[in-house]
């Protein structure tokens, strides 16, 4: 069986989202760009003080047989999130929220 299922990760620096007062309305304008015929699957899910606050999936989990991405689709993201970690650490340091010389046991 031929799978053309395509994964889509959408990280949303929460630095910028919650900085604008009508987060949520700026967060549906971008999914919207997504939300076409065919199109493949996204989720997002935005945690906020350990509180789930936004979570949306749109798209077609297989494109193949039209199968829509429910809640509860698993991305297999393999190592692609290595690099949005190092990015988000990449944004603490410049926030200087952390720095490179601290201990890692300190979070």
């Amino acid at each position: 069986m031929k799978s053309k299922t395509l994964i889509l990760s959408f990280f949303v620096f929460a630095n910028y989202v919650f900085a604008q007062a009508n987060w949520r309305v700026k967060v549906d304008f971008l999914l919207s760009n997504y939300q076409k015929p065919n199109s493949p699957a996204l989720a997002i899910d935005i945690i906020q003080n350990s509180k789930l606050i936004y979570s949306e999936e749109i798209g077609l989990a297989n494109l193949e047989y039209d199968i829509p991405n429910p809640p509860t689709h698993r991305f297999g993201v393999a190592s692609v999130a290595k690099q949005f970690t190092a990015a988000c650490i990449w944004s603490l340091i410049h926030q200087n929220k952390i720095s490179l010389t601290d201990d890692v046991g300190k979070y």
